[in-house]
């Protein structure tokens, strides 16, 4: 039986076939014989068959066309080459206190100083509005930034709350004034007692006609611009005058036999009193120096 040898490709000794390696240099060594099988095409293919060779021999890693080592590097030039040196780690940052954050719907404890904060607010508007109010009729500017912030609106409706006021009381004095000169009742208390007309007016009594002087100061301060102040026109007089026109008139008002002149001079005297306590509720926002 004829042994078939290949020749090592590193020393050239006769290495039987079939080792993968030389046993004299111990290169690697790779031999393929034999006749391939060339595949049927059983599709058409777009690519032509490969040819094929009887023998192939293909040089495995290692072998003569292995590529040429690195060349080493001694000990003076090893130790020459400076050393790589890695960069350093960045160093940590300090950990900066956090405050958790409060959940939602979480327990807070009741704050004292919030008690009084709705009348604190409510005083110092009020003393603002006041302040600006008096600045805004005498032609000056705001005295500092929390006046200015006042809006100008707050001047106007302190104004028409004292029109308003103003004109409850002046109409109210016109008609108690028209009610004095109309018919009362048959009897007027304090009257002399004389029958008609003269004896049964609003001013057959002769104190009545202390209250129908004031009605027309009254009336007067209401229709004239004087230099009377609101809160004492508008105000205080209206509301005590409107009350004491009432006064005469209620006995007349429960009995018999009352007159046009009681209906009319009462109804004077409740607008009197309705419009006097607005007035004196305007005055105290627009100031003492408002006059009519």
């Amino acid at each position: 039986m004829k042994f078939q040898v290949i020749d090592c490709v590193g020393c050239g000794e006769a290495v039987p076939y079939g080792r993968l390696s030389c046993p004299a240099c111990g290169a690697l060594l790779a031999s393929v014989a034999g006749v391939s099988r060339t595949p049927e095409q059983t599709a058409a293919s777009r690519w032509p068959p490969m040819a094929t060779t009887e023998a192939t021999t293909e040089a495995l890693p290692g072998s003569a066309e292995a590529l040429p080592a690195e060349p080493a590097l001694s000990g003076a030039e090893t130790l020459s080459r400076e050393p790589e040196t890695a960069s350093p780690p960045p160093a940590p940052r300090p950990d900066v206190e956090r405050r958790p954050d409060p959940l939602a719907g979480a327990y807070r404890p009741p704050v004292a100083t919030l008690a009084g904060a709705g009348a604190a607010t409510a005083t110092w508007m009020r003393q603002v509005t006041t302040r600006t109010v008096e600045r805004a009729r005498s032609g000056q500017g705001p005295a500092d930034g929390a006046d200015a912030a006042v809006s100008p609106d707050a001047v106007d409706s302190v104004d028409r709350a004292l029109d308003v006021a103003g004109g409850f009381v002046t109409v109210g004095a016109a008609i108690a004034i028209l009610g004095f000169l109309l018919p009362w009742a048959r009897f007027v208390t304090g009257s002399a007692g004389g029958g008609g007309y003269f004896g049964s007016w609003g001013l057959a009594s002769p104190t009545h006609l202390i209250v129908l002087a004031g009605l027309l100061a009254i009336l007067a301060v209401g229709v004239v611009r004087t230099r009377v102040p609101a809160w004492l026109a508008s105000g205080a007089l209206a509301t005590s005058l409107g009350g004491l026109v009432v006064g005469l008139t209620w006995p007349y008002l429960v009995g018999s036999g009352v007159g046009m002149g009681v209906t009319f001079a009462a109804l004077g005297g409740v607008a009197m009193v309705i419009g006097g306590i607005a007035g004196a509720w305007a005055t105290r926002r627009a100031g003492p120096a408002r006059t009519t």
